[in-house]
């Protein structure tokens, strides 16, 4: 099937579907999978991060706050250093960015028990909070999408999901916990 043709169809109807040629019978070929997969996750990320900046935005935060909260989030602490390297700041541009969430009673500064000279940041327990109300945010359409599917869809989901997640992880795409 033609790459073509699946991007004509889509863009007519608005609607996903199998590529042409393609039925129940039939696999499709690689390509047109790979099209229907890069469909599904183009989708994804649309629904996700629509979700995702509304609620930043609604909390009056920037990109660069929100990720220096899920950095922190994921190491449970860290250095104005290593913040800074990981978002690809400067440290000063880090320790301005560190003041307004601290200000904002988001981020908590402390002593390095083993180096006084340094800063350790963690995460209040608004910060906390922040951080699972906006993974909450980025993946409530989720459930409103499970809530329009039919018992069989949602079987056959469930183990193309299971199948697609097993493969990723071999192939280390994918989170392994």
């Amino acid at each position: 099937m033609n790459a073509m043709i699946l991007r004509q169809s889509r863009a007519e109807t608005g609607k996903a579907s199998l590529p042409a040629g393609a039925d129940e019978g039939s696999p499709p070929s690689e390509a047109d999978l790979v099209l229907v997969i890069h469909g599904w996750m183009r989708q994804v990320m649309h629904a996700s991060m629509q979700n995702f900046l509304r609620y930043t935005k609604d909390k009056g935060l920037t990109m660069s706050q929100i990720a220096a909260l899920f950095q922190i989030h994921g190491q449970r602490m860290c250095g104005v250093t290593y913040l800074g390297e990981e978002l690809g700041i400067t440290s000063a541009a880090a320790s301005q960015l560190i003041d307004r969430l601290v200000q904002q009673g988001f981020l908590r500064r402390g002593e390095d028990p083993k180096d006084r000279r340094s800063k350790i940041l963690s995460l209040t327990e608004e910060g906390n909070s922040l951080v699972k109300e906006a993974v909450s945010a980025r993946q409530s359409w989720v459930g409103e999408l499970v809530k329009t599917l039919t018992h069989d869809e949602r079987v056959h989901v469930a183990t193309t999901l299971a199948i697609l997640t097993e493969k990723s992880q071999i192939l280390g795409e994918g989170p392994q916990c």
